[in-house]
């Protein structure tokens, strides 16, 4: 294999009294790369205790992978880095960088095979909803959206150009097509998909939790809003008919989940969880969750039973997120994943679905779980937004034979009016930081009052926990200050998958630390530097001993962390397996056996001990240390 250099020269000129004249070129070949060719990073006049840094497109975090200087010339081989940009920062052993050379890695080669592109969460504003961009409303709402909303429907068109050029077999949409279910945007992601389909690529969809009986569906005015027209379930699958309801599909009767075959061999199940007013849920924020209808999980469950029956493998989609990506995101983001989505998950495993296609938290995780009682696994493939940062999609190749499916994730660069996609993409995440600081504080002050109590519990200092601010805002603001950056790097690291590449966990919780000394310099400011000092501590071990475990769990992309379940898999590109692991998936009949019996419906909920009045349907059993599934 050819060796390419990147030769980094670097010139130090050091006089007494005179400024460093420092100066670097790139030369060589070329600065681009196949992902599994050598190069070397050549550098001169460095120090040794000096390294190189490698950042992964726009990161805040460098790669854990980085070249040691040892002696004053010398080469850093860097290894099996993923496409994408890179910068090189020389770095001296104070941690300021010295100088910085840029290079990129290409897209791995797809394999052979029927091609699936899938795209999530595009929340496609029709431009027509937006009668004066200048409308100070407008504006404002633009602003405090984390999301690329202006140029959302550039976004996707240029995904769809991407689309073009790959020419795949199939697109696949997971979900929240539209801004907030606006009838307008609704017909103009389908005109868009009927388009593409008169090009010879058909589209595929499933409903999010945007895009159907949304209260925040708007139209802006010359220079206010009023409420847009929405649409219904009804109206929702007449919109997308040509697009997984048509007469080749069969129909849930609970829900607009909907199976059909994709290519000979290959069953889909597009799997609807919406909660919508007219399904009965109308307090506010239960758009936000997710949850499937007893009833339609029997019915997938007899639709993948079908497919194992006929030799087909099985695809399945759902908007929100099935499993737990972390430890705590239950509690940190309740409404990521689907209502008991992992005790379904491992239902899906055990009947031999293999793969589940997600949506929903606008970032790219892949997660593995077993079956309850196979050692069947399920793959959660969960897609980036378009509109969101990182801006990526997938591509998904079926291997000839169906036992595989490859996953490959692309980014988007560029459009006519965002030069930079990654960058631009980032700066509005990073521009709603505020925002989110000042939603999670009332939300968690319980919990912070309950650390305050703890504090107060030590005689000496009780009088000083009356330096708190109570007020929401102006504790917010002093959050913000204080703990910005480190948001910052958690949120952005989180959002890019495979966090366990980078030297993400020893930064954080080192800046941590610094973050809760000056959170209690702030707070405490009447206080001597001693007390202020054991106040930080105090905060810091606090925080290790509620989020250490979420934290690591998070930064290492280790899924069920601690227990026999955990799982750390390549975010961004994986091969999957489509085939069972064991076999035996369902009992018949209940072990009469002395074990006390527990049953509970497949969507988790104890239902008692006798399975005797019970009506026909597929439950959990649970006697002693077993636990299997029962047909009556």
């Amino acid at each position: 294999m050819r060796l390419f250099k990147i030769i980094v020269t670097a010139c130090f000129l050091v006089m007494t009294g005179n400024a460093f004249a420092q100066q670097m070129a790139l030369t060589g070949n070329r600065n681009s790369f196949a992902p599994d060719e050598q190069f070397a990073i050549e550098y001169s006049g460095a120090q040794k205790g000096d390294c190189i840094l490698l950042y992964h497109n726009v990161s805040l975090l460098p790669l854990k992978q980085r070249g040691m200087v040892t002696e004053e010339t010398g080469a850093f081989n860097p290894v099996g880095l993923q496409p994408g940009d890179y910068k090189a920062v020389l770095v001296g052993a104070d941690g300021v960088g010295k100088m910085q050379i840029f290079f990129s890695v290409g897209n791995y080669n797809l394999p052979a095979g029927k091609r699936i592109v899938v795209i999530s969460d595009p929340h496609v504003m029709a431009p027509e909803l937006v009668e004066n961009p200048s409308n100070a409303v407008y504006q404002r709402v633009m602003s405090q959206d984390r999301k690329l909303m202006p140029y959302s429907y550039e976004l996707f068109s240029a995904c769809l150009d991407s689309v073009r050029a790959l020419k795949p077999d199939l697109l696949l949409i997971v979900g929240d097509m539209t801004k907030d279910g606006e009838r307008a945007s609704n017909e103009l992601v389908s005109m868009c998909l009927q388009q593409l389909a008169d090009e010879g690529i058909p589209s595929l969809v499933i409903p999010g939790n945007h895009d159907m009986e949304n209260i925040g569906a708007i139209r802006f005015t010359t220079d206010s809003y009023q409420k847009a027209e929405t649409i219904g379930e009804e109206e929702f699958e007449a919109i997308y008919q040509n697009f997984g309801w048509g007469v080749a599909s069969e129909r849930d009767p609970f829900s607009l989940t909907y199976a059909c075959d994709l290519f000979s061999g290959v069953r889909f199940i597009g799997i609807d969880d919406c909660m919508t007013p007219s399904r009965g849920y109308t307090r506010v924020g239960d758009a936000e969750y997710g949850k499937v209808n007893p009833n339609t999980i029997d019915w997938v469950l007899s639709q993948a039973d079908r497919a194992k029956e006929e030799g087909k493998v099985v695809i399945a989609a759902i908007h929100h997120q099935m499993l737990n990506h972390y430890v705590g995101q239950e509690r940190l983001m309740a409404s990521a994943a689907t209502e008991k989505g992992d005790s379904i998950a491992r239902l899906f495993a055990d009947h031999g679905i293999h793969v589940v296609l997600t949506g929903h938290m606008h970032t790219p995780n892949a997660s593995r779980i077993k079956g309850w009682e196979t050692e069947n696994v399920i793959t959660e493939i969960s897609c980036a937004s378009t509109v969101t940062y990182p801006v990526q999609f997938r591509i998904l190749t079926l291997s000839d034979d169906l036992s595989t499916l490859s996953v490959d994730t692309r980014y988007l660069r560029s459009t006519a009016n965002l030069p930079d996609v990654q960058q631009a993409a980032r700066d509005k995440v990073e521009s709603t930081l505020s925002k989110s600081i000042s939603d999670l504080v009332p939300r968690y002050m319980a919990t912070f009052n309950q650390m305050l109590a703890a504090f107060a519990s030590e005689p000496a200092f009780a009088a000083v926990i009356d330096d708190v601010p109570q007020d929401p805002e102006e504790l917010s603001a002093i959050m913000e200050m204080a703990f910005s950056e480190t948001m910052k790097k958690v949120l952005f690291t989180l959002s890019e998958g495979n966090e366990q590449l980078k030297d993400a966990q020893e930064n954080i919780f080192s800046q941590l630390k610094n973050d809760c000394a000056l959170a209690c310099e702030l707070m405490f400011d009447q206080q001597t530097p001693d007390t202020r000092a054991f106040l930080a501590m105090s905060m810091y071990y606090y925080m290790l001993e509620n989020g250490e475990t979420l934290l690591k769990s998070m930064l290492s992309d280790t899924s069920y962390m601690g227990t026999d379940l955990a799982d750390q898999t390549d975010d961004l590109y994986l091969k999957v397996s489509l085939r069972d692991n064991g076999a035996g998936i369902i009992s018949t009949s209940v072990d009469e056996g002395s074990a006390p019996c527990e049953v509970y419906g497949i969507n988790g909920i104890r239902l008692g001990s006798d399975v005797r009045r019970l009506p026909h349907g597929i439950y959990i059993i649970r006697q002693g240390a077993k636990t299997h599934k029962v047909i009556l």
